[in-house]
């Protein structure tokens, strides 16, 4: 292997790691809510800042977000680096996925012809020991 694609597989892991915080919780006051139904959601932890302070970190330390320092006030800047190498990553998957579905649903449309056909056979065949 390259050092290139284990800097990638690296990148990958820490994406991962960073995508599965230990706790979740909701960024925003604009996020949706959860639509209504039979499986009910525990409400939302309020946001403390050290909450915000530890995710901001796990993405930082993934390298998809770089923090700087203005003043008093943190500033965190989104790395786009990462996410394009992840997104053409999937997109490769999806391609394979999107074609093997395709392929799928030919086959089950051809079995569900052929078991049609058979039904139709069996009628017929019972049909005719009827009549004799």
């Amino acid at each position: 292997m390259s050092g290139g694609s284990s800097a990638r597989n690296e990148a990958k892991t820490k994406i991962r790691t960073a995508s599965a915080p230990t706790a979740p919780i909701r960024i925003s006051s604009r996020t949706p809510a959860p639509p209504p139904g039979p499986l009910r959601v525990p409400p939302q932890r309020p946001l403390n800042e050290p909450a915000i302070s530890r995710h901001l970190k796990v993405l930082e330390n993934a390298g998809l977000i770089s923090r700087t320092r203005r003043a008093t006030a943190r500033l965190s800047h989104l790395e786009a680096e990462p996410l394009r190498e992840v997104t053409t990553w999937l997109a490769r998957y999806q391609q394979f996925w999107d074609e093997s579905h395709e392929r799928l649903d030919e086959l089950l449309l051809a079995l569900q012809g052929d078991r049609k056909d058979d039904d139709r056979a069996e009628a017929v065949t019972q049909k005719g020991s009827d009549d004799g």
